[in-house]
């Protein structure tokens, strides 16, 4: 009997690497893999608006569809978790040293208050770092996206996405400027648009100490997880094996990843694990991804982000979950 292509959109870093190279097997399966698109948000609207098998989404829609009664589609596989610190810039002569020194100051992001990144730097500088978040001003993508504001902050309309907004901060005109950094280890290290935007205006992260970041990490339990694998709805109800196979394969994928990475990235890899005492990268619902996942949720809704809070499990394929 033929195997069956799955059609797959994912992103190329060493933790899918075996999936991308073939090297992981699927039951009754061929990867179909789509693995050129770099930016998360496009991936999620390919998984939306294209027969896409297996992609990813985020976990606001995801509550969203669980709130309209749309069955659970989610893996629990995070690609990407970002400790949703280094993501914070300063200019190099900046007097800003810590998080509260952000109190009265202008922050500014194309990023929206509502996307993953937003919300999450807003967390964590709030549950970890003691920030009154209510007295920064946030210019951050269109305010108009969020509805309600029931935490009554300081909202305005942040830059567009460019070069522009990094003139912005050059200039004096915002104290600081909030970007996406990349998954892992390198929301630590980098490289990623931190990295290079630091390097050519002349600026640097608000924290930068790897040590300090894993600290406010492990003191607030908060290491973010806000993407998710998910799995088209009419293959969950056509093959119910299907979903539990695919968290065995992109795990066994995810333990294969070191052979993928250069030697930097594995040494980066090696001491985000020695930081953390753990390697916090494997998946499943286990206590941390579940308490992460509950943090960003309530988050979410504190913020007027999503309509009510729901209980971890209710967004995932219960057979996933155990």
């Amino acid at each position: 009997m033929q195997d069956t292509a799955l059609t797959t959109v994912i992103p190329s870093d060493p933790w899918t690497r075996a999936i991308e190279d073939g090297r992981v097997r699927l039951p009754g399966h061929t990867w179909s893999v789509n693995s050129g698109v770099h930016n998360a948000p496009d991936r999620f609207t390919l998984m939306r608006e294209t027969p896409v098998d297996v992609g990813e989404n985020n976990v606001r829609r995801l509550i969203g569809d669980h709130l309209r009664g749309v069955p659970p589609t989610a893996i629990p596989i995070f690609f990407g978790r970002e400790y949703m610190q280094r993501n914070l810039v300063v200019r190099e002569d900046s007097p800003l040293r810590e998080p509260r020194d952000l109190i009265g100051k202008r922050v500014a992001s194309h990023l929206s208050l509502r996307s993953a990144t937003g919300a999450g730097v807003l967390m964590v500088l709030e549950e970890a770092w003691g920030l009154p978040i209510q007295e920064v001003e946030w210019l951050l993508g269109d305010p108009t996206a969020v509805e309600r504001n029931p935490l009554g902050l300081r909202l305005g309309r942040g830059p567009k996405e460019g070069d522009g907004k990094w003139q912005l901060l050059v200039d004096g005109q915002i104290d600081a400027l909030m970007e996406t950094t990349g998954g892992r280890y390198e929301s630590l290290y980098g490289p990623d648009r931190v990295t290079r935007a630091c390097a050519r205006y002349h600026l640097r992260p608000l924290i930068a100490d790897d040590r300090v970041i894993v600290d406010a990490a492990l003191r607030s339990g908060l290491y973010p997880a806000t993407d998710v694998v998910v799995v088209r709805r009419e293959l969950v109800d056509e093959r119910p094996d299907l979903p539990a196979q695919l968290l065995a394969a992109f795990s066994e994928a995810n333990a294969l990843a070191s052979e993928y990475r250069d030697a930097e990235s594995e040494a980066h890899a090696r001491r985000e694990i020695e930081l953390q005492g753990r390697d916090p990268h494997t998946y499943g619902l286990d206590v941390d991804v579940r308490r992460n996942l509950a943090a960003h949720i309530r988050f979410l809704h504190r913020i007027g982000a999503v309509d009510a809070y729901v209980e971890p499990e209710e967004l995932f394929i219960p057979s996933t979950i155990g």
